[in-house]
């Protein structure tokens, strides 16, 4: 796995719509294969989020997986 960043104000993704942004408090971020992955390490690794509020995850590492909306020829990514 190659470390991408780590520390505070990790960003997940951007929303394609509002510009807003899912950020981590805490953590590393990974990248495998085309795969992206971080490390929630410490009491709590947060994920902020302007609409949903805020995820809390316990001590481990997780994959990045995002959306797709089924159209019957080509799947898509969800605008957020």
């Amino acid at each position: 796995m190659l470390q991408l960043a780590e520390g505070a104000d990790l960003i997940l993704a951007e929303g394609e719509k509002t510009g807003h942004f899912h950020e981590l408090n805490s953590g590393k971020l990974y990248e495998s294969k085309g795969t992206l992955y971080f490390s929630a390490s410490g009491k709590e690794t947060i994920l902020n989020h302007p609409e949903y509020g805020a995820i809390t995850f316990e001590l481990g590492i997780y994959r990045v997986i995002h959306q797709r909306e089924y159209t019957p020829r080509i799947p898509r990514v969800i605008g957020d």
